[in-house]
C-alpha cells in the first residue's frame, strides 16, 4: 500500500510538473534521458529500446497518471539545454539536485541518493581517496555533479568530456572501478 501511495504521489508531481511546465498540449508527453548511465538508462544492445531503473520508474509513473510517454535519449548538455528551452516535458537521468537547477527547473522528491567515486587505473596505487587529486588532471562529464567535484578540489584540473564512457575511455582501455 505504502508503495502505491508513493506512486500516485510521483504521479501527480509528475503531472503537475508536465502540464503546467513546458507541454505544448500535445498527446505525448516527451521525456528526455541520456541513456548512458547504466543501471538508471541505458540501450539495450540486443532490443535497441532504452532500458533501466529511471525509465521503469517513468513507465510505472506514467501508467498510475494515465500518462502517453515517449522517451527521447539526448546527450547531457542537450537535455538540460532542452529542458531550459521547453523542448522537452520532462526528464528522467540519473540527475542530481544542485541549486543551479533548481533555479531552472522543478524536481520532484528525490528517489535516489548518489555519492560519487573515483575510478583509477587498475594499476594506481597513488590515488586513495579525493585528497589525492591535488595536481592532477580529473575527467569528469561535463555539467554533472562529478564535474562540479573536481571543481572543488584545490590543485585538481578538470577536464570534461562528453558522456561517461568517454571518461572511462580516457583512464585506460582496461579500467576497474575502484571505491576510494
Amino acid at each position: 500500500m505504502k508503495r502505491l501511495a508513493w506512486f500516485v504521489l510521483a504521479g501527480l508531481l509528475l503531472s503537475s510538473l508536465v502540464l503546467g511546465g513546458c507541454s505544448g498540449g500535445g498527446d505525448k508527453v516527451r521525456i528526455a534521458t541520456d541513456a548512458t548511465w547504466p543501471p538508471f538508462e541505458f540501450v539495450n544492445e540486443q532490443t535497441k529500446e532504452i532500458e533501466g531503473f529511471d525509465i521503469d520508474l517513468m513507465k510505472a509513473i506514467a501508467e498510475e497518471a494515465d500518462l502517453d510517454i515517449e522517451f527521447i535519449n539526448v546527450a547531457w548538455d542537450p537535455l538540460l539545454a532542452g529542458m531550459a528551452n521547453c523542448q522537452y516535458d520532462a526528464a528522467i537521468s540519473a540527475m542530481s539536485i544542485t541549486e543551479d537547477r533548481k533555479e531552472k527547473m522543478l524536481f520532484s522528491d528525490p528517489y535516489f541518493f548518489a555519492g560519487q567515486i573515483i575510478t583509477v587505473h587498475i594499476d594506481n596505487t597513488d590515488i586513495t581517496s579525493k585528497h589525492d587529486l591535488s595536481g592532477k588532471v580529473v575527467g569528469a562529464q561535463i555539467g554533472t555533479a562529478g564535474s562540479f567535484e573536481v571543481e572543488k578540489i584545490g590543485g585538481a584540473t578538470l577536464r570534461t568530456y562528453d558522456d561517461i564512457g568517454l571518461v572511462q575511455g580516457a583512464v585506460a582501455d582496461t579500467f576497474e572501478f575502484q571505491r576510494v
